[in-house]
């Protein structure tokens, strides 16, 4: 991981992402001193923290994830590095479990960089507001790394796919980010609003992420549109996801040239 740039880039990426976002609602709360502006206080001191994670860890989080897979496969064969790792030994299969187990170490680093921030973030706010810090409690934010580690898992693999799947970076950025920001942020949730096609979001992996996410630590500052995914059918979907993914990507790789 400390050889590829793009795990040090990701992590301090998402690690900003929740800087930004402690510091634009840290701003509003501030500027802003009525009943509205007292409940988001609320929601940015340290015994809410984990839920301001969720809040952020999709889509923003998870896309920064996606790309980090994409470009890790999609560089591979521009490059030519992966020709070069087959050759010295490692069988096809070999080395995509290996990506597999890297990507999953890498986003638990990250799970808990984000984690350390969104906490340092949220004691700035306490002080500066002169409010009492009360970390939240031990099974709720365990819960949530867990949820948020599983999630970028889930987006990383994706992108991991898609690189093999493009054999090169950019058109599987492209087509990730495209999935992630306009087919699932924009069309699956306008299909999931209809009412009767609710359950068309349980089958894909952005709703079962906010879902999962939204129920793991009482998440009351999460939307509460979407389909109804319990928390179990959520981490279910996503494991398989993942699952699918990882088969997608393994397959490709063994099936056709490297070059």
């Amino acid at each position: 991981m400390v050889r590829r740039p793009a795990f040090m880039v990701g992590a301090a990426l998402q690690m900003a992402t929740m800087v930004v976002t402690y510091s634009a609602l840290g701003y509003q709360v501030a500027q802003h001193a009525n009943g509205q502006s007292g409940r988001l206080l609320t929601t940015l001191l340290p015994d809410r923290f984990p839920q301001m994670v969720g809040v952020i860890a999709y889509p923003a989080c998870a896309a920064v994830a996606l790309v980090v897979g994409a470009l890790w496969t999609g560089s591979d064969y521009g490059w030519g590095t992966l020709k070069t790792t087959l050759t010295l030994g490692p069988g096809r299969i070999n080395v995509m479990l290996a990506r597999a187990v890297t990507i999953t170490l890498s986003c638990g680093v990250a799970t808990l960089a984000v984690f350390a921030m969104a906490a340092i973030c949220s004691v700035g706010v306490a002080a500066f507001n002169d409010q009492p810090v009360t970390w939240p409690a031990y099974m709720p934010s365990l819960q949530a790394g867990v949820a948020t580690w599983l999630v970028l898992t889930c987006y990383a693999q994706l992108g991991l796919a898609l690189g093999v799947v493009f054999r090169q970076p950019a058109a599987a950025l492209g087509v990730g980010l495209v999935y992630l920001a306009i087919f699932e942020g924009i069309v699956v949730s306008f299909v999931t609003g209809l009412g009767s096609y609710a359950w068309v979001g349980k089958l894909f992996d952005g709703q079962n992420a906010a879902a999962l996410l939204r129920a793991v630590g009482n998440g009351q500052t999460t939307p509460a549109a979407g389909p109804a995914i319990g928390p179990g059918e959520a981490t279910l979907a996503l494991a398989l996801f993942l699952l699918a993914w990882l088969v997608v990507a393994t397959v490709f790789q063994c099936t056709r040239d490297v070059t």
